[in-house]
């Protein structure tokens, strides 16, 4: 394995809430340059794992180191410049246009008074033309269909430009023709060496586009 490559390494993890344990003794690793896949019932933990590998949801114990660091002692601007994340749960700005929302992505690499720089506007512009979303980018968030306003936030998760990209259930409201461009996109992406990870039950697509696929079983789950 190339040693300069990003990696999140996942050691002996718990995760849960408060005392409710969801799964246990994890050691996963994802490396930049793949496409990972967790699969698992609803409620065993997928979400929350990837909340977790983000920074936002606490450990019950163990470590998820990035590069050899622990991403809960990280600062929080660093931690994001390395992993987008994109959950399911989230706030419509009706007011916002397209492309201004995109631009919300950037808030890791913007200055402290949050004013774009060229690079800011380019990122914007690159992943609106690989998302396809030329027609959409002026219009007002609140007039896009559900399926629109998901992958527009995709968009925001890849103008972060960061080495891993953390999607769950990204393809939720997306038309079959859409999904399996989502998914060939994602596959480039990791190609071109990001580190995707995705919680899905596209079951078809993630047989066919993953790497590797790790399954969530039960509170006890090992691999």
């Amino acid at each position: 394995m190339d040693n300069l490559r990003p990696i999140i390494q996942c050691q002996d993890i718990c995760i849960g809430y408060d005392k409710k344990v969801l799964f246990d003794s994890i050691h996963w690793t994802f490396e930049a340059g793949k496409l990972y896949t967790i699969k698992g019932l609803n409620g065993t933990g997928k979400s929350t794992l990837l909340k977790s590998i983000a920074g936002l949801q606490p450990l019950i114990k163990g470590k998820i180191l990035l590069n050899g660091e622990d991403i809960f002692l990280m600062n929080s601007e660093v931690r994001a410049r390395q992993i987008a994340y994109m959950g399911t749960q989230v706030t419509m700005p009706f007011s916002m246009t397209v492309d201004e929302y995109i631009l919300m992505g950037r808030y890791p690499h913007m200055n402290w008074w949050a004013h774009e720089t060229a690079s800011d506007i380019a990122a914007v512009k690159q992943s609106i033309i690989d998302l396809k979303l030329e027609p959409l980018q002026h219009k007002k968030i609140h007039e896009l269909s559900d399926g629109e306003f998901q992958q527009v936030r995709m968009a925001t998760a890849l103008v972060r430009e960061a080495p891993f990209i953390l999607l769950d259930e990204p393809t939720s409201f997306l038309d079959y023709l859409n999904k399996e461009k989502l998914w060939t996109l994602l596959q480039s992406l990791a190609k071109a060496g990001k580190g995707i990870i995705i919680a899905s039950h596209d079951m078809d697509y993630v047989q066919l586009f993953s790497d590797e696929i790790y399954e969530i079983k039960s509170a006890t789950n090992t691999v």
